[in-house]
């Protein structure tokens, strides 16, 4: 696995604010070659026998595209 992909994943533990977590995604994304980036996580958990799961917790958004793209 490239050397700069490994240094990302193995960073992606250390953010503990959003703000420090959207500056690892954006200096990461830039070094891939990417302008923009948009991150979207769940934390689902299973809810009983019904097999429906539900979010333990609101999901997280990040993007940094511009408004008329993330409309579009």
């Amino acid at each position: 696995m490239d050397q700069t992909v490994t240094d990302f994943i193995a960073r992606l533990d250390a953010p503990k604010t959003e703000p420090e977590f959207r500056d690892l995604f954006k200096t990461h994304v830039e070094n891939f070659g990417f302008r923009a980036f948009t991150y979207v996580g769940m934390r689902l958990s299973a809810a009983g026998a019904a097999g429906k799961f539900v979010l333990e917790r609101p999901p997280i958004y990040l993007t940094t595209v511009k408004k008329d793209w993330e409309q579009h």
